[in-house]
């Protein structure tokens, strides 16, 4: 199925840049009782922050911030729409404009660094940063996986390899610095990409133009794949158009320069030898992902065993890697869910405070104790009465998943209290709303002190729990429902089921205008 180009309408064209990159002055630190308490940057001024802070929460801004479109172009690009090429591209301004100090490079590098040497490079952009000789490099990209979202560690850099400083691993080690004419040529293959995705063809003799020009101005074979991509749309386009013969000459060209490429593989014409070279090419792949995941499931399951409660991010981070490699293998089958946002379909893992706030939507729970008191129905309807549910499914966060983990924990540092785990284990019903944050809580907050006579709220009353215990009353905690204060809160509490799929977690720092 091909992925379709995103279409800017008019609501997001008014979007301002100046709401979706603030200016440093609204950045503002994060309060104890926050979901997002234990994000980076918790007290003082953002230009008083450490270089590591600042980089985190810049980072954060933009990925937060970027509408996803899988095939940009300048106008995408003007409205913070694209790709990881155009989140790097804004956070290069966006450290500027926020005053960070030091120089930044865009960079090629390797997506899945343990793929071993055959696979050289891939179409992935990040920013690195240099200050005072030391180099890390940021990923602002708005997508779950290996990588995406990381600011690396302390390294050195030399002939195009890093090293870090400390005990720590660079999260990309090989690294092509990007030449002008390397960007220029992302930007037309980009281009190019999206006329083919959109309508199903190009001009051959353009396309093919470009593919002349690319070849002999890119700075070395870490372009390859993004060369590939020519080539592979002026073979789809020959295939289309019958001429099997020129189909098969350029196919093979795709898969010299960059043999990840199943769905040739599985085109009748393609040849033979075309097709073996793709063959053992994810045969290694395969093999090295099931070694490197294997070792991130024992990490993984060994943090959630231990309780390790400073590891849980690094659980979770973990968690999105696995599900990731193993999905781009095919050893997991189950679709990507999807939401219907105002007549858009997005992915689970395209959700961030941006796609929400566009859409003019808000999270909201019905708790487990709205269905023990039985007023479950009457919760929901207080709900649809203020606007639209446009998605919504059941869920029981208290229940450990595959590896031990409590999706609860992921949304609240509070959820970790074992009275509040309990009260969250039991059935839940996770919404979004068609309406404003201040308009759902209004909602909430009426029914709570309409529904408080069935139960005193004093703290120390008990009412019986689903495991045939007792659970304390607590006002805050079981309160009947839960509500998001903005975006940003609204993508970890809708995720719940997903943590692996969630593009933003507590431990981020929270969009301040989303």
């Amino acid at each position: 199925m091909i992925e379709q180009p995103s279409t800017s309408n008019k609501e997001n064209e008014q979007i301002s840049i100046e709401l979706l990159l603030p200016r440093k002055e609204v950045l503002k630190p994060n309060g104890p009782n926050s979901a997002f308490a234990e994000a980076p940057f918790q007290s003082g001024e953002f230009a008083e922050q450490e270089l590591q802070t600042q980089l985190l929460v810049a980072k954060e801004i933009v990925r937060q911030a970027i509408q996803i479109d899988y095939f940009p172009d300048a106008t995408t690009e003007a409205n913070l729409a694209g790709d990881c090429f155009t989140s790097a591209k804004y956070l290069v301004e966006y450290l500027e404009k926020l005053g960070v100090s030091g120089k930044t490079h865009l960079v090629s590098v390797r997506r899945n660094p343990f793929n071993g040497e055959k696979h050289k490079s891939t179409r992935h952009v990040v920013v690195l940063h240099e200050h005072n000789g030391i180099f890390r490099t940021v990923d602002p990209t708005a997508m779950v996986g290996y990588g995406y979202g990381s600011v690396g560690c302390e390294c050195t850099f030399k002939d195009g390899v890093l090293v870090g400083l400390g005990e720590e691993q660079p999260i990309y080690e090989h690294i092509e610095l990007l030449t002008d004419k390397d960007k220029e040529a992302i930007e037309k293959i980009n281009k190019l990409r999206r006329e083919y995705y959109t309508t199903g063809k190009v001009d051959i003799e353009g396309a093919d133009l470009l593919r002349r020009e690319v070849e002999a101005s890119v700075g070395g074979d870490y372009m390859s794949s993004w060369v590939s991509e020519i080539y592979y749309v002026l073979a789809m386009t020959y295939l289309s158009q019958g001429e099997v013969g020129k189909y098969q000459e350029f196919s093979a060209r795709v898969v010299d320069l960059d043999p990840f490429k199943p769905k040739v593989a599985e085109i009748s014409e393609t040849q033979e030898t075309t097709k073996e070279k793709v063959r053992i090419a994810m045969e290694a792949y395969t093999h090295e992902v099931l070694e490197i995941t294997r070792k991130w499931q024992e990490d993984v399951k060994k943090i959630w065993s231990e309780g390790n409660q400073a590891k849980y991010h690094e659980a979770l981070e973990k968690m999105q890697w696995i599900f990731r490699e193993l999905k781009s293998i095919g050893h997991i089958s189950d679709p990507i869910p999807t939401f219907n946002l105002n007549s858009k379909l997005v992915a689970v893992y395209n959700l961030n405070p941006r796609a929400l706030h566009e859409a003019h939507l808000t999270a909201a729970w019905i708790k487990p104790n709205s269905s023990r008191m039985g007023v479950w129905a009457t919760a929901h309807e207080a709900i649809r009465r203020v606007g639209p549910i446009v998605a919504e499914y059941e869920f029981n966060p208290g229940i450990p998943g595959d590896y031990g983990e409590i999706p609860i924990y992921f949304t609240h540092p509070h959820a970790l209290k074992p009275e509040n785990r309990k009260a969250y284990t039991g059935p839940s019903t996770i919404m979004l709303i068609n309406a404003d944050p201040e308009e759902v809580d209004l909602a909430k907050k009426k029914f709570r002190a309409e529904w408080g006579r069935i139960i005193s709220q004093k703290n120390g009353l008990s009412i019986p729990w689903f495991d045939g215990t007792s659970l304390r009353w607590n006002r805050f905690v079981t309160n009947y429902i839960h509500s998001t204060d903005n975006a940003a809160e609204s993508v970890v509490h809708f995720t719940l089921a997903y943590p692996h799929l969630s593009l933003v977690n507590r431990w981020n720092y929270p969009h301040p205008n989303l």
